[in-house]
């Protein structure tokens, strides 16, 4: 298991690295490079905030009204950045937890280290 310590939303976080990988199955090449990449563009996560607000809004208005950006790490805890395996594209998942939904979480996509959706984390199954 691997770890990344990484600013997020005005925090230091750890997140874990997870490859989307059988069991005894090697890492794809471009899977590294997924992993490099948002590494190396991280800005594009760091401005997935307001994206991620909206959606909780959307999602549990009734729940989320009073969920102000700079205090959304109390609703929504990123814990896993997921490489899909996709072979002609960096597919790159942050997976959060959330208050308000337990059970699905968050995933926020980002393909080819630009955000693609915020939906609930059944995008990754």
């Amino acid at each position: 298991m691997s770890f990344v310590e990484k600013p997020l939303w005005g925090r230091e976080l750890k997140l874990e690295i997870v490859f989307d990988a059988f069991e005894g199955e090697d890492v794809l090449p471009i899977q590294e490079d997924a992993l490099h990449s948002i590494l190396d563009s991280w800005n594009a996560v760091n401005n997935s905030k307001t994206d991620v607000r909206t959606y909780c809004l959307q999602e549990s208005p009734s729940d989320a009204k009073f969920i102000r950006e700079n205090d959304i790490l109390n609703y929504v805890l990123p814990t896993q950045l997921f490489i899909g395996r996709d072979k002609d594209h960096h597919d790159v998942y942050l997976l959060c937890e959330y208050r308000f939904d337990p059970e699905e979480g968050i995933a926020v996509r980002f393909v080819d280290e630009r955000l693609e959706e915020v939906a609930s984390q059944q995008i990754v199954l």
